[in-house]
């Protein structure tokens, strides 16, 4: 596996170490502000009582529905 990956770094003029690191940025992206707002989301719906779950979660997704059709 090494001499692929060291075939691939001499093919875009990177060290092994610069590919490994590439190729761990596209598995392993940096979440984005819509994936911390929606990690939010859960925290706060998660420590809501269980029967009230339910209903939180389809009024959050009725909005962002809602908030879909604004933007289409």
């Amino acid at each position: 596996m090494r001499d692929r990956i060291k075939r691939v770094a001499d093919s875009n003029n990177r060290s092994v170490n610069a590919e490994l690191l590439v190729l761990l940025d596209r598995t392993y992206p940096e979440e984005t502000k819509l994936d911390e707002h929606l990690q939010d989301i859960a925290e706060l719906v998660g420590k809501l009582p269980a029967e009230k779950r339910a209903d939180v979660w389809r009024t959050v997704f009725d909005r962002l529905d809602a908030l879909r059709n604004e933007t289409t």
